[in-house]
């Protein structure tokens, strides 16, 4: 057996059947009663085959109730843990004994409680103060604050479980002998009287066959803002034995660094310390315990594969069904009499490949352009008619495209320097990207080809983005115009490369053959890397090998920034161009706690590039550039990540230029394969500009007011927390701004188990100042918000139209299984591209599917979750 089951534990619902009881609670006197404690009183005793609900509307009940042990079964409902409070200050100071001073306390089996707050005011000097006490089996609190000091919550005795609760105090203020698990939780210590430390855990076993203990998984260990920035005074830790056989296991969570390096306090003397159990089990942050997280790994060829699940013989024969009905049409068309053939060499090539020309561009938007260029591709290289070399064909026509392009608009510099330098960074960043298509085209291995598409579909969006942006950059007017006049082209053979490749792909998830039981794996279904004999990833070099199978995380930076003095560098910049030309594996830059006013670019060439600081809020790179002031957005990012498979992790980034300067970029990444951790992006307006590639953003902080997390990457934000700032008075919070100009782009912006609200300046206003999940900044733009928790910040409609009715069709936002006030669907926006979407669709959107993540992720030792967390 497990450390405890659930087993009568079943979901909330809100009426159920009729052998439910409910019983509403108002303040207000809308209710059937005025006080919970008169609810207690009148529901039935001893109902052990049906659940009692009661029912709190929003209201602040000042009062302490008691649920006794012949009350079993009760459900105690509320409005959300913001709005339905029940307080009480008892306090030992004042004569309560521990016991007896919980504001809510709980003896009756089978206790359930969702969205509310459980409080204790008594304050730091009052000593043992409880909100909560349950002295219960099976029960389970859900999405509740519990708030207090010294004493919070006594987990007394028996099974309970705490899933996403905010749980905050400052000495011992999780304690008790229960068999408690909290799930994803924030566990928030305080700030505490003068000469105390503060301690989270306080468990109390007093044998060793006691069945009971803490357990905290995948919770987030913080601290309160006074008492972050005092930590280095006073001593934080997570637990410390109230009795001898103490048992606290501490895993795959976040610690942030208020936590003392210890990381646990004695009681008294020795006592326990021979016969406690502590443990703790892959948590990640700086307060883990443990060193730089991430054994990223350092190839780029061979990413998302068609696993062995798909037979060459079926890839082969898709190949072999191109190349056989484009020799059909040539037999065919030699044989109809009349039809002669071509007069001179160079036609020759183009006859035979006409079919095999429209077949391929069928799918394309723009089909005339599709047929000309290759046409012209053609009779251009004669060599290359054959219907499997154009494909490649296709990719090559937009690299000659936009060269062109770059060589016609050199005029515009003496209109717009600031933008047309901008616009030939992005357009060469794009013929980077094509070479690099293009290359991953020379293959006569028609698996090698198939499995490569994922890549080839993430590098003409980049390409396709590129071009858009360079275009942006121009305000309106004559050069603007011109330019759009001049990539028009460009954009439209981008467009039709995209669906040429993508074509390959939906070809083989549709075909199956009769002699060959092999199947694609759904996207429900685990995928893992092709292993080698070592059981690593088959695409990891000799340095990466290593690194992963030595004994833990144990790598140390290549290079030190100090603001001191004390490291190699006192800027990151100069740590950064201090980059070998060549080296081997990963280089992994430390930067001390400080503030770097400095704007940084990891260029395209600093691959394979890791940046780790003290903590997001120790460690911080702040700038102020901005649009006002006369910055193009582009070039306003106070960091900027351009080189491949680049990571940040314990470290800050800031634009500090205010609202008035609106848009001010605080990060710009336009790196393939990045990954930040624990990192904290602040801004106002366009604070994260997740430009092109795939990114991924676990357990991050990100603030801002307009389209603050916007571009055209393909992004997922998981466990992240998403807080909306209060704008200028003129102005609506719009959260996110994705780009995707192209139906075809495999990009979007994913927030998965992310929470959405609203901070401390925006919360007492956020009922006049209109805020929105999104609004779609390109004609397509893809944005999905999943099992998230959206807060009543969210204007009810949900999301906001750019201008007019532009996009409302093309665009795809969606949302699945999200909760909170501002999850309420029945007000939302009826766009025809606005969808609701079941599990199916969701799981499109997970990790594997959409960044390709299972060959990159999965082997690189960070925090992720592949599938649904649900």
């Amino acid at each position: 057996m497990g450390f405890f089951t659930l087993t009568r534990v079943s979901q909330i619902s809100s009426s159920g059947d009729d052998n439910d009881y409910e019983i509403t609670v108002a303040a207000d006197g809308t209710g059937n009663f005025t006080t919970i404690t008169d609810a207690i009183n009148f529901a039935p005793n001893n109902s052990v085959d049906r659940r009692i609900f009661i029912y709190v509307r929003e209201g602040v009940y000042e009062e302490n109730v008691e649920i006794p042990s012949y009350k079993p079964n009760i459900v105690l409902l509320g409005d959300g843990s913001d709005v339905t409070v029940i307080t009480g200050n008892r306090s030992v100071v004042d004569g309560w004994t521990t016991f007896r001073s919980a504001t809510v306390a709980v003896s009756a089996e089978g206790f359930l409680a969702r969205d509310k707050t459980f409080e204790n005011t008594a304050g730091a000097s009052k000593h043992q103060a409880v909100a909560l006490r349950i002295n219960a089996d099976l029960a389970a609190v859900y999405r509740c604050a519990i708030n207090g000091y010294q004493d919070t919550l006594y987990v007394h005795s028996f099974r309970q479980f705490y899933r996403e609760c905010d749980i905050s105090g400052t000495i011992d203020y999780i304690f008790g002998n229960a068999a408690v698990v909290f799930q994803a939780c924030n566990i928030m210590s305080r700030m505490p009287i003068a000469g105390q430390f503060t301690v989270i855990m306080a468990q109390s076993r007093d044998t060793p066959d006691e069945d009971t203990g803490i357990s905290m998984q995948n919770c987030s260990i913080l601290a309160k803002d006074d008492l972050y920035s005092n930590s280095s005074i006073v001593k934080n830790y997570l637990g410390r034995p109230w009795r001898v056989y103490s048992r606290v296991v501490c895993l795959e969570s976040y610690i942030e660094d208020f936590i003392d390096p210890k990381g646990w306090k004695e009681w008294v003397g020795d006592q326990g310390l021979s016969t406690l159990y502590y443990g703790e089990y892959e948590n990640t942050g700086p307060g883990a315990g443990t060193e730089l997280l991430g054994q990223e790994r350092r190839k780029n060829e061979k990413k998302q594969k068609l696993k062995k699940k798909i037979t060459i013989a079926v890839v082969s024969t898709v190949v072999l069904l191109v190349l056989v009905a484009a020799a059909v049409c040539v037999v065919v068309y030699k044989t109809i009499p009349g039809n002669k053939s071509p007069a001179g060499p160079p036609s020759k090539p183009l006859s035979q490949s006409q079919d095999a020309i429209k077949s391929l561009c069928a799918p394309t938007d723009y089909k005339e352009a599709c047929e000309s260029s290759l046409q012209n591709a053609v009779r251009s290289n004669p060599s290359a008619s054959q219907a499997k070399d154009l494909p490649k064909a296709a990719i090559s026509v937009v690299l000659v495209e936009i060269k062109k392009v770059i060589n016609q608009t050199s005029k515009l510099r003496l209109q717009k320097k600031a933008a047309f330098d901008d616009c030939m960074v992005l357009l060469n960043d794009a013929i980077e990207e094509l070479n690099s298509s293009v290359a991953n085209m020379d293959t006569k291995d028609s698996e090698k080809l198939s499995s490569r598409t994922p890549n080839l579909n993430n590098w003409l969006s980049a390409v396709m983005s590129y071009q858009q942006t360079c275009i942006d950059g121009f305000p309106d007017g004559e050069a603007k115009t011109e330019l759009q006049k001049s990539l028009k082209n460009s954009k439209q053979l981008t467009s039709n490369a995209l669906a040429i490749v993508s074509q390959v792909s939906s070809i083989l998830s549709t075909f199956q053959t009769p002699t060959a039981s092999r199947r694609l794996l759904a996207t429900s279904e685990p995928r893992l890397p092709s292993l080698g004999k070592d059981g690593l990833p088959s695409w990891m070099n000799h340095e990466d090998r290593r690194m992963l199978k030595a004994d833990g995380p144990k790598q140390t930076p290549n290079t030190t920034v100090a603001k001191d003095g004390s490291g190699n560098f006192t800027t990151i910049s100069a740590a950064l161009a201090a980059l070998p030309q060549k080296y081997q594996g990963r280089y992994v830059i430390y930067v001390k706690e400080g503030i770097y006013e400095e704007n940084v670019v990891v260029t395209k060439k600093m691959v394979n590039v890791t940046i780790y600081g003290d903590g997001s809020q120790k460690t911080i790179v702040t700038g102020s550039k901005n649009y006002v002031d006369g910055v193009p957005t582009f070039q306003t990012a106070t960091f900027a990540a351009l080189g491949e498979r680049f990571m940040a992790q314990s470290i800050g980034f800031r634009n500090t230029a205010g609202p008035e300067k609106h848009q001010a970029v605080a990060l710009r990444v336009q790196s393939d394969h990045s990954i930040f951790l624990n990192c904290r992006m602040e801004g106002y307006q366009d604070t994260l500009y997740a430009q092109t590639h795939r990114h991924f953003y676990r357990s991050c902080y990100i603030t801002g007011t307009v389209d603050f997390i916007f571009g055209d990457a393909a992004a997922i934000f998981q466990n992240c927390m998403i807080y909306v700032r209060k704008p200028m008075d003129n102005q609506q919070n719009i959260v996110t701004a994705q780009g995707r100009v192209d139906r075809r782009e495999t990009t979007g912006i994913v927030l998965q188990n992310c929470r959405i609200l609203a901070d401390d300046k925006l919360e007492p206003a956020k009922s006049k100042i209109k805020s929105y999940l999104g609004r779609p900044w390109k004609e397509y733009s893809r944005t999905i918000v999943m099992e998230s928790e959206i807060d009543d910040l969210i204007h009810p409609e949900g999301w906001l139209p750019w201008n007019g009715d532009f996009a409302l069709k093309t665009l795809y936002y969606a949302e699945y299984n999200n909760k909170g006030t501002g999850a309420n669907l029945k007000a939302r926006v009826k766009w025809p591209g606005y969808k609701v979407i079941k599990k199916e669709e969701a799981m499109k959107y997970t990790v594997d599917p959409f960044i390709q993540g299972d060959s990159w992720l999965k082997a690189a030792d960070i925090p992720v979750h592949f599938g649904l967390f649900n």
